[in-house]
């Protein structure tokens, strides 16, 4: 995924040094230093400065910079970027003002932010510190944006591929040169059409690009970075800088990402037609044509072996995802201990029921935003930087040699051609049904991304993409601010939504049979199982007659375990139970967790109704889970497949549904009870 990001420097910091420190380990010829790595590198030949970096752009064209990158040149794109260059005039700096207080027991320094003042506390290692105004201090420190920077990279197979002895020196030197070639020609077609000044004009940039062959984990790990500095220079003369709102746009980095994939890999295969393609989706698995999963990337298609022992090798996302998970089970420990207070002084008749009930309220919206930040790509990028090692400068020489030492310990083999498919072959009408099956709305940048994706366009998936918006009557705009961009949907879509929600409010109405589960909750007492007084609704709700009920709860609050036991009664009652998922990994964790008659994908599910293998009948209860991941159109068919057959369905998410067999449950579980 295409990273996109400012780069910010304060006051006092060593801007150039850090700027060359980047790429030292390709510039030292380039400064004339004794010893040149690069030039070692470039004897044993292999690459040289001009293959793995390049500054280009009408400023740098006026400052005599354009060509390959030297320690000098990026000297002098720091004076530039921070505003103290001859010819470029001096630049504003933002300042930022720093507010900090003195933790009451260590009287070491804590940063608060305004909204901890307005709260008057803040939480510093999971204990609440109040704020006391007199104490607070500020302090302003000079803020400047120097550039804008987008980090270019694809699936790490191909940097495995770089560094096996599959391919030759000269094959790598072609590898090297199409993705550099394939990111200079998304900047210049794509990306620069985005930089503007702050009224949306046009002019001279400056960008730079280099590229890098390692991870700080000292992994194989080809991309590409590409900072445009923050300058402008219009026609008339004057220096701005720069603005990118539309690079920040709801969807715009993904959509560039694929489209530079997508151009990427048809360079790489007019350049190397021997070495087999493939597409996979979420689970990392490889795409099947006959089914509709949805494509998540490329790469390079090795057999099974090969790719497992790749995957194994990258441990970066597997620590960020521990520590994500970590802090959301801090983030869930905390709330219910909030809430185990909150009952504390409503029974020590501090507090009444309905002050309980309303501060319960307010601590389930603290946990949904926080849990939402913790789900955000902008935290993944905090804990990201969290756990970076420190970058290692060694010679590009030394470098390649422990790379190429590593990949060849694995003895990488590739799939047979016949067997990789890298594109699904769709036309663009089964693309956008694809597209809504999930989110009913799209944008352009999402239409973008997808036309990228499953045809395999580059750049020209704008202009596909902008003709079929045109073109089509089913597709229309929905309101918005006009700052904002345009937002679609389908005409056939709202229609088809209306209908479920008809069959759906048809389906609460059916009379079915309804139990008293008093009796089966002493029963499991007695087995020294006790459900909570939310879990107890969900599962007497799901008996409680109606042909549909949605339950509705935040993740961790025992939908799940609660679930299992509805199954189980239903089970006990001759019903069979069909537990159902939008992926095929919940479905997995909801035959683990739950242990239905039937487990599967909706998909999988939907198939087997249509070829007749599969049928429902008024003895059967249908359980979705995820259900807010299930699109408009598998919900018509499932919803018509129940009524048909007088089943009974519920639906659950992390924060929607439970949707149970022939009839469908309305309950809200609240965190603060599960």
């Amino acid at each position: 995924m295409i990273n996109v990001e400012w780069r910010t420097v304060a006051q006092g910091f060593d801007y150039k040094r850090y700027l060359q420190r980047q790429v030292q380990d390709v510039l030292d010829d380039g400064a004339g230093v004794e010893g040149s790595k690069m030039g070692y590198y470039a004897k044993a030949g292999e690459f040289t400065g001009a293959d793995l970096t390049y500054i280009r752009g009408g400023i740098a064209d006026r400052l005599g910079l354009t060509g390959p990158a030297d320690m000098d040149k990026l000297a002098e794109i720091s004076e530039a970027e921070l505003g103290n260059h001859p010819l470029l005039g001096e630049r504003k700096t933002r300042d930022k003002i720093t507010r900090t207080i003195p933790h009451p027991e260590t009287g070491k320094l804590i940063q608060i932010t305004r909204t901890d003042i307005e709260r008057g506390f803040v939480v510093y290692r999971d204990v609440e510190i109040p704020i006391d105004l007199a104490k607070v201090e500020e302090s302003v420190i000079g803020n400047q944006r120097t550039s804008l920077e987008l980090v270019y990279s694809v699936d790490k197979s191909f940097s495995y591929l770089f560094f096996s002895d599959l391919l030759t020196a000269d094959q790598k030197k072609t590898f090297q040169q199409i993705f550099f070639d394939a990111v200079k020609e998304i900047q210049v077609d794509v990306v620069q059409k985005m930089i503007v000044d702050y009224v949306g004009q046009r002019g001279e940039i400056m960008e730079y690009g280099f590229m890098h062959l390692d991870n700080r984990e000292q992994d194989p790990h080809v991309h590409a970075h590409v900072n445009t500095s923050n300058i402008i220079r219009l026609p008339d003369g004057s220096i701005r800088v720069i603005e990118a709102r539309e690079l920040f746009q709801r969807g715009c980095a993904e959509r560039i990402d694929a489209q530079f994939k997508a151009l990427f890999a048809k360079k790489f295969q007019q350049a190397f037609p021997d070495i087999p393609l493939e597409s996979y989706d979420h689970d990392l698995q490889e795409i099947n044509p006959k089914f509709a999963a949805d494509v998540k990337d490329m790469r390079v298609a090795f057999d099974k072996r090969a790719t497992d022992i790749i995957r194994s090798k990258y441990k970066v996302a597997a620590k960020i995802k521990e520590e994500i998970d970590r802090d959301k089970r801090d983030l869930y420990e905390r709330t219910q201990q909030k809430i185990a207070d909150l009952i504390a002084q409503e029974q020590a008749g501090a507090l009444s029921k309905d002050e309980v009930l309303a501060r319960v309220i307010d601590v389930n919206k603290d946990y949904e935003a926080q849990y939402g930040f913790l789900n955000s790509g902008r935290y993944n990028k905090q804990v990201q930087r969290r756990l970076k090692n420190k970058k290692q400068v060694v010679s590009l020489h030394e470098q390649q040699s422990q790379l190429v030492a590593k990949v060849s310990e694995l003895n990488l083999t590739l799939k047979l051609s016949s067997d990789a498919v890298l594109y699904r072959q769709h036309d663009k009408e089964r693309i956008v049904e694809l597209l809504t099956n999930k989110n009913p709305k799209f944008t352009r940048n999402d239409l973008i991304r997808e036309f990228a994706k499953y045809i395999g366009l580059g750049i020209e998936a704008e202009f596909v993409a902008d003709k079929f918006l045109r073109e089509q009557e089913d597709i229309f705009a929905l309101p918005c601010n006009p700052n904002e961009q345009p937002v679609f949907t389908l005409k056939s879509l709202a229609r088809l939504e209306n209908q479920n929600v008809e069959i759906f409010a048809g389906l609460t109405s059916y009379s079915h049979q309804r139990f008293d589960l008093a009796d089966y909750f002493r029963e499991l007492e007695a087995g020294g199982i006790r459900l909570k007084d939310e879990q107890k609704a969900f599962v007497q709700n799901v008996f409680n007659g109606n042909g549909a009920s949605l339950v509705v709860g935040l993740p961790g609050t025992g939908k799940s375990f609660a679930m299992k036991y509805a199954v189980q009664f239903a089970r006990q009652q001759s019903y069979r139970t069909i537990g159902l998922a939008p992926t095929g990994k919940v479905a997995s964790a909801v035959a683990a967790d739950t242990n239905p008659d039937y487990a599967g994908t909706i998909d999988k599910f939907l198939l087997e109704i249509e070829a007749g293998t599969l049928e429902l009948g008024p003895k059967d209860m249908v359980f979705v889970d995820e259900a807010g991941m299930v699109g408009t159109r598998h919900y018509a068919k499932l919803l018509s497949a129940v009524q048909a057959s007088g089943a009974k369905l519920g639906k659950r998410s992390i924060r929607h549904t439970l949707t149970v067999g022939p009839k469908l449950c309305a309950r809200s579980i609240k965190a603060a009870a599960v």
